[in-house]
Parts: C-alpha cells; sequence; structure tokens
C-alpha cells in the first residue's frame, strides 16, 4: 500500500514538471515571436522616417552642391598651375611652351574628371529612390538644373574667374613673345618637300617629293627681321625626265602671331634652268599650212608628235596680225598633232577660242616630256 502512494505522487511530480516545461517553451516562442514583430515594426518606422525627410527637391540641390565643388576645386587648383606657370616660364620656343601648358592643364583637368565621375555615381544613387515615381524624378531633376545654373552664373562671375582669364591673357602674350630660331639649311630642305617649281615659259615642272630629287639646297643670303626672314636659295631638283635648277629663288619665312613656329609664307622660282637634253627633238616635225593664196608668206602651224611617249614643246611664233613675237607651250599626244592656236600663244585678242594662229615664223626652244 505504501508503495503504490509513493509511486503515485511520483508519477504526479513528473506530470507536474512536464506541463511546467511546456508551459516555459510555450512563452519562450511567444516572447520571440513579439520580438520579431518589434523589430519589423521598428524597420518599417525607420523606412517610414527616412522616406519622410528625404526628398527629391533636397536630393537635386545635394548634387548640384558637389559638382558646384567640383567647379571650384577645379578653379583653384587651374589659378595656382597658371600662377606656377608663369612664375617659371623659360622658353626658347613656342612649341615647347604650349607642351609644357598643355602638360600642366592635363593634370589639372584629370583631377577634376574623377571628381566629376564620383559626382556623376552620387547623382545616379539618389535619383535610384525615384525612379519608380515620375513626378518625384522631375523635381529631382528640375532642382539640379536650378541649382546648378545657380551655381554656375556665381562661379562664372567670381574673383578667382577673372583671375583666372587675366593669367591665361598674360600666358598668351608670353608666349607670343618667343621668338624661335629661325630656320636653318636642313629645316629649310625639310619644308620644300611637298612643293613645286615651275617652268611658266614651258608649262613644265615638278615637285620635290623628297630630299632624294632634292639633289641641291643652298642658302646663298639671308635677311631678317623680328617677323620675316627672307632667303634667296640655289636649288637643284631632279624631276622623272628632266632637271631643274632655280640659281637664285626666292623664299620667305614669316612667324603669324597665330602660329607657333617658322612657316614659308611665299616661295617663288625665276628664271628656272631646265635641263635640254635633245632626246626628244628629232620626234617633233612641222606642217605648214597657206590657205590665204594671196598671203603666201603667212601659214599655219602643226606639230607632228612621230614617238610613243606625249611631249611638250614651248616656244615662239611670230604673228602675221601684229607682226610681233609670241610665245607658246603645247602638249602633243603620243603619235599624234596638235595645231598651233591663240589658246597656245596667246594671240588674236578677241577671237573665237582655238583659232590657228597665222604666223610668219617659229622657233622651237624646247621640247621634252612632261613631268608626272
Amino acid at each position: 500500500m505504501y508503495r503504490l502512494i509513493a509511486f503515485k505522487k511520483m508519477k504526479f511530480r513528473f506530470q507536474m514538471k512536464s506541463m511546467v516545461s511546456k508551459v516555459t517553451c510555450f512563452a519562450a516562442k511567444k516572447n520571440a515571436m513579439i520580438q520579431k514583430q518589434s523589430i519589423v515594426l521598428i524597420g518599417m518606422a525607420f523606412c517610414i522616417i527616412v522616406v519622410s525627410c528625404s526628398s527629391p527637391e533636397k536630393d537635386g540641390i545635394k548634387v548640384a552642391k558637389m559638382m558646384c565643388h567640383c567647379g571650384n576645386d577645379y578653379d583653384v587648383a587651374l589659378n595656382n598651375a597658371y600662377k606656377s606657370y608663369i612664375k617659371n616660364f623659360n622658353f626658347e620656343t613656342r612649341i615647347d611652351a604650349r607642351e609644357k601648358l598643355s602638360e600642366t592643364r592635363q593634370k589639372v583637368e584629370e583631377n577634376y574628371q574623377e571628381c566629376g565621375r564620383k559626382a556623376v555615381e552620387y547623382h545616379n544613387t539618389l535619383k535610384s529612390k525615384y525612379l519608380t515615381n515620375k513626378d518625384k524624378t522631375e523635381k529631382f531633376e528640375y532642382a539640379l538644373r536650378n541649382a546648378s545654373a545657380d551655381d554656375s552664373n556665381k562661379r562664372l562671375s567670381s574673383a578667382i574667374q577673372q583671375e583666372i582669364d587675366a593669367n591665361k591673357r598674360k600666358i598668351e602674350e608670353m608666349i607670343l613673345l618667343v621668338i624661335p630660331p629661325k630656320p636653318d639649311l636642313e629645316r629649310l630642305k625639310n619644308d620644300l618637300i611637298g612643293r613645286s617649281i615651275y617652268h611658266a615659259d614651258y608649262g613644265l615642272g615638278t615637285k620635290i617629293r623628297s630630299h632624294d630629287n632634292l639633289q641641291m639646297a643652298e642658302i646663298l643670303n639671308a635677311t631678317d627681321s623680328e617677323h620675316e626672314y627672307l632667303l634667296d636659295v640655289h636649288l637643284l631638283v631632279q624631276g622623272q625626265f628632266h632637271q631643274f635648277e632655280a640659281k637664285n629663288a626666292k623664299l620667305k619665312y614669316v612667324l603669324p602671331n597665330d602660329k607657333d613656329d617658322w612657316e614659308i609664307g611665299d616661295f617663288r622660282v625665276n628664271d628656272l634652268i631646265i635641263d635640254h637634253t635633245g632626246k626628244y627633238d628629232n620626234c617633233i616635225s612641222f606642217s605648214k599650212y597657206n590657205w590665204v593664196l594671196s598671203k603666201k608668206n603667212q601659214y599655219q602651224l602643226t606639230l607632228i608628235n612621230s614617238c610613243d611617249a606625249p611631249l611638250v614643246v614651248a616656244g615662239e611664233v611670230k604673228e602675221a596680225y601684229s607682226n610681233n613675237w609670241k610665245r607658246f607651250k603645247t602638249r602633243v599626244p603620243a603619235n599624234s598633232t596638235e595645231k598651233i592656236t591663240n589658246d597656245h600663244a596667246g594671240t588674236g585678242s578677241g577671237w573665237t577660242r582655238n583659232t590657228p594662229v597665222e604666223i610668219l615664223d617659229y622657233v622651237i626652244h624646247f621640247i621634252g616630256q612632261p613631268e608626272n
């Protein structure tokens, strides 16, 4: 009997402990749920507060201020760079001076671009909050534009901007005061590449294509002033078929204010001599045609080319109309003919163009191949 009573007491205690454990577990779960709900409510409240405190207008102004900050830093850095450049200015050529100026500006520009990149990132971050709301996006951009315009106007009229402009003008004046060294013979040879020499009477010329066909260049005389450099030069140029010699070519170098170095302003070749080898003299024959029977001493002249190469023919004709000698030049195609006309000789004023010239006599000065 005693054992039965003891067993029932133990069973009762066990049941009580089990109930207490369940109740405790339930309470713990309930507390955890309450804590989670509290965290959610706190997060929602924080979001509501953040959203209610931020506005598209304020964010647009923030971006504009950051961009303005980049601009102001740029102005300060550029002005300091200009001051340093002016203080240390010492150049022998304008090209060197401008290269150093470009290098100085580049360093300032790189820092400004990096600041601008960060400003763009900041802009995109703040704008992303309003992408789902068209009205707020427009307010953001409107505030940004207005604030940026105000900051830009203040910046342009600032004292430091005026100082930058003054330093820029001073730098340009200092650069233009630099007189580069006068071109020497090697510089002359390089500058002549690409230029042409031409014999007006023969209608024949050639281009100076390289140092190879510029066989000789010699400075005979030089006269210089602050912004002009006059040269008399002796040139020997080998063309494709002929050699050209300019015994006294006139060349003028100029130094314009809008240029950084000397450049050829004028190049004239007088008394150009073309070698006459006589190689093609036998290719050209002449045909006289008298079509006015009463004037047997005057005729029209036709040039006949019997060779396989086109030829340049230059000379003089004595015009029957004026009894004056006139220079002519023409090209005769290969294995073909060409009449001497008023276009070739510049005769017969008022006549129809390409009219054959009535002549009394003629003389040939040059026969050769045209240059390409």
